[in-house]
């Protein structure tokens, strides 16, 4: 017996929105970026590793917790797993597309003076990201060193 006999000829299919997490919103995520780069990353430049780090740690308090013992020396960066997420490098792409970023020599990637100006007017908006804009204003632009990003995904602490 196959589903049409079972249900009749009266099975309908329509098209239905769906919600989609905010986090998962590609305006969001080139938000993040945007912020990411001013506010937490020295020269409005990063690498993508760095990236993909403070994007995870965005996404919960506990996340954000283990950044801040990490940069306190009282965690191993090895000890955490880092969520490489897809939907970042798109909303990379996208911010790039836009004219916001550019990449750099090497693996960094910096805001245009375009994205500059995009940026100060996501701070500049108080009920826009405001978790976010915290815990990045308090990891500020040089306590997320590169060396600690590197002892994450490297090697020889996994």
């Amino acid at each position: 017996m196959s589903v049409i006999d079972y249900f009749g000829n009266n099975l309908v299919f329509r098209s239905r929105p769906e919600a989609i997490s905010a986090d998962f919103r590609p305006l969001w995520r080139m938000a993040v970026v945007l912020l990411i780069l001013r506010l937490a990353s020295y020269g409005n430049r990063s690498t993508l590793s760095r990236l993909h780090v403070l994007n995870w740690a965005i996404h919960s308090e506990k996340n954000k917790d283990n950044i801040r013992i990490i940069i306190s020396g009282d965690l191993p960066p090895d000890k955490i797993m880092v969520r490489i997420e897809p939907s970042l490098i798109r909303a990379i792409e996208l911010t790039k597309g836009e004219g916001l970023i550019e990449y750099t020599r090497g693996k960094g990637i910096k805001l245009t003076q375009k994205g500059v100006e995009a940026a100060n007017k996501v701070v500049s908006e108080p009920n826009l990201l405001s978790e976010e804009k915290l815990f990045l204003q308090e990891i500020g632009k040089r306590k997320l060193t590169e060396q600690l990003i590197n002892k994450m995904f490297s090697e020889e602490f996994r």
